[in-house]
């Protein structure tokens, strides 16, 4: 696992632009700023693998999956459809086939934060090493 110290020296590679590369778990994943269209541009630490990979690890519920990409559960309902659920009777929402607490989980292959990833990362990798350049 990387000290502080190491995770400080990560996000300064990060946030600067350079990226960096990382072992996880004996798999190697870089890392680099980039830019995301949501709700306008929006600065964001993409996962900077190849194009097939990623598209393997987006569609397969794969380890890799779950190990990199940032996961994200939302109700399948609007905030207007949730509120005239709840003033339905629970015997109606069980006729018409409505499960009021319905979730889906998506998965994004950017993070938006540092602290995320690296709470992320630290709760699920068992080793987290950095590759440098040149070591």
């Amino acid at each position: 696992m990387l000290s502080d110290a190491g995770w400080k020296a990560v996000e300064v590679n990060i946030m600067s632009g350079v990226g960096v590369t990382l072992q996880v778990d004996g798999m190697k994943v870089s890392f680099r700023l980039g830019r995301i269209q949501k709700n306008g541009m929006r600065l964001a630490i993409i996962i900077a693998e190849d194009i097939s990979t990623l598209e393997r690890w987006y569609s397969e519920d794969c380890p890799e999956r779950r190990l990199f990409f940032r996961r994200v559960t939302t109700s399948a309902w609007t905030l207007k459809d949730q509120m005239t659920i709840a003033k339905m009777s629970k015997a109606r929402c069980k006729r018409l086939g409505i499960d009021a607490g319905k979730k889906f989980t998506r998965y994004f292959p950017w993070w938006t934060q540092f602290g995320q990833l690296k709470k992320h990362l630290s709760r699920h990798a068992k080793t987290i090493e950095v590759c440098w350049p040149g070591a």
